[in-house]
């Protein structure tokens, strides 16, 4: 389950406790109205059932855009959210009435609630419906600016604002000689990679990898945004080298000097390692022409056996890949020249061994088109290097061109989701209006939450104390982003829905109905978000590095999507559709006063 997985299974629980809350809320509103309980079940289940079919089905659109466009890493979110929609619909609206109902005959349930937070409401503001519309200019007005100024951020930032997600890098995987804490390994990287050539911050991130046959916390993945493999390599060495009381891993190789007539098949039992060379059957049965014939195919076939080079270590396993590397570099450092193609490799003790599998062995037999004397090179050369450099369990380039494909098609499916929420939320309350205004409300809650992300490059040392980072938009920060416009649609559909209630059949739509809308749901709204933020605040605080700028991204969404769908998604309504109503009254009398 990768983070993007995790980000649609927290919003699968978000929409699961969102809809038990809409039947209670509307639950308890029946039995304000003295209805019977059996009665106030029923009615409540089927008030609360069109706002939990149009807040799911919308998001269920999301995911169903984003798995067709998405990246891998889309997909696993959207994978997430369609099987977490479908399951906590299906639990909310049939389970839960069924329970409800079985409780309520056998008389086990009680439907007595507490009402917290309309009797808080009621002490602040009295009875009366609380006037949410008399502050949407001075929300708008502090809105803009939390906007501008990301904006702005954003641009100071540039290319910085991005991880290595998105700019490219080096991963590597490395090990240990002992298991280290994260937190000490952590803090190694960090003074390794501090500044890079231009005195620029090296972005990085630490991630501890569990292994077979490797003690607990000895193995990490790191990704760095250096391009330059080797700088990345000489640089963790020497920080483990200095600061750490572990050392990367090295390696030793055991082999013996081959015996110069192993070309003619000679070779000595007793030696560890020994040296063949194989020629093709035309120059086996001239042994004579071997120096004079330059057609004459020569290989020399080596048995390996490796070890950590700790006193005492024992065994070490080495894969395929790295195997013909060494080989490869080795060769290079002798003068000579060998390819992968040329390495005929053998794992000794491995079953149903392909060449391209990534299994290690602690014992190889390698076959390679050189002499005894170059074989002989090579391995002395493959001897010194494999004791000097670390074992690296994986090294490789992090694309940017990949990258920037995988950031074209989140925001290709971004729009498309956009463009179909509009379109259903049209269709289901017969206006563009509704579409449009949760739309802005979506874009406004991303750009707020932008603007956060952006502005910590500043705010993390003075406010260091409350966890703050110098976040990056990395794809962890994306499926965040997917998470919060899930998230805030739910909440802006909720209010809009009760907008439809309360409007029903009149031909005007008016800000008394927008305020009795929103305090109505102001509970449901409040008791929602508040379960959700407590469980994000957890996470925040004590869910570690890898889940950190996740968490901060969603707390602050949530945050402002509950803020936005009181304060911006349903005054933008208002206003849209008092401009639709006023031209519609000027048609209208432009019509009467026509000859």
């Amino acid at each position: 389950l990768t983070l993007s997985g995790i980000a649609g299974l927290v919003l699968s629980v978000g929409m699961s406790v969102d809809a038990n809350v809409l039947v209670f809320e509307r639950i308890r509103e029946e039995m304000e109205k003295k209805a019977t309980p059996r009665l106030a079940i029923r009615n409540g289940f089927d008030r609360a059932w069109t706002t939990i079919f149009d807040s799911n089905l919308t998001t269920l659109i999301t995911a169903i855009v984003l798995y067709w466009v998405g990246t891998e890493q889309i997909k696993g979110f959207a994978v997430t959210l369609i099987i977490g929609l479908a399951i906590s619909l299906f639990t909310a609206v049939f389970v839960s009435h069924k329970l409800f109902e079985i409780c309520e005959k056998t008389r086990f349930l009680s439907l007595g609630m507490a009402d917290y937070v309309n009797s808080a409401k009621r002490a602040v503001f009295g009875a009366a419906d609380v006037d949410f519309m008399s502050y949407r200019f001075a929300c708008y007005a502090g809105s803009l600016l939390l906007i501008a100024i990301g904006l702005i951020a954003t641009f100071l930032r540039g290319s910085q604002i991005l991880d290595i997600d998105f700019n490219g890098g080096t991963s590597i995987v490395f090990s240990l000689d002992k298991g280290l804490p994260a937190d000490e390994v952590r803090t190694v990287v960090q003074k390794a990679f501090d500044k890079d050539q231009d005195d620029l911050p090296i972005q990085s991130s630490l991630i501890n990898v569990e292994m077979k046959d490797a003690e607990k916390n000895s193995v990490y993945k790191l990704d760095v945004s250096l391009k330059d493999q080797a700088e990345v390599a000489s640089r963790l060495l020497k920080g483990f080298s200095e600061e750490s009381s572990a050392r990367l891993v090295t390696y030793d190789v055991d082999y013996s000097t081959p015996d110069p007539q192993s070309s003619l098949g000679v070779s000595s039992p007793a030696k560890l390692v020994s040296f063949q060379e194989n020629k093709t059957e035309e120059a086996a049965a001239k042994p004579t022409d071997v120096t004079s014939s330059s057609n004459a195919e020569v290989k020399s076939k080596v048995d390996l056996s490796f070890h950590k080079s700790a006193v005492g270590a024992g065994k070490a396993k080495i894969n395929a890949k790295q195997l013909r590397e060494a080989l490869s570099a080795a060769a290079t450092a002798a003068g000579l020249t060998l390819v992968d193609a040329q390495i005929e490799l053998y794992p000794k003790g491995l079953e149903n061994w392909t060449p391209d599998s990534s299994l290690g062995a602690e014992e190889w037999t390698v076959t390679i088109p050189f002499n005894a004397a170059d074989t002989n090179t090579i391995g002395s050369k493959l001897k010194d290097q494999i004791r000097t450099q670390p074992v690296w369990q994986s090294i490789s380039k992090i694309e940017a061109s990949v990258a920037s494909e995988m950031q074209q098609r989140a925001w290709a499916g971004l729009a498309l989701s956009l463009i179909f929420i509009v379109a259903y939320i049209w269709f289901r309350f017969q206006n563009l209006a509704y579409g449009i205004a949760a739309v802005i409300a979506l874009i406004h809650d991303v750009l707020i939450t932008l603007a956060f992300i952006a502005v910590s490059h500043w705010l993390f040392r003075p406010l260091g104390f409350l966890q703050i980072e110098d976040f990056k938009i990395s794809l962890t920060i994306v499926a965040a982003f997917l998470t919060i416009i899930g998230y805030s649609l739910n909440d802006t559909i909720v209010v809009f829905d009760r907008i439809r209630e309360v409007k029903g059949k009149s031909p005007r739509l008016t800000k008394e109905m927008i305020n009795s809308s929103v305090t109505q749901t102001l509970s449901r709204t409040l008791l929602t978000s508040s379960t959700t933020i407590v469980a994000i605040l957890l996470m925040y605080f004590f869910g570690g590095e890898g889940i950190h700028g996740f968490a901060f991204c969603l707390l602050i969404g949530i945050l402002v999507g509950t803020y936005s769908s009181i304060f911006i998604a349903a005054p933008i309504l208002l206003w849209i559709v008092e401009r639709q109503q006023a031209a519609k009254a000027k048609s209208s009398r432009r019509v009467a006063s026509a000859p």
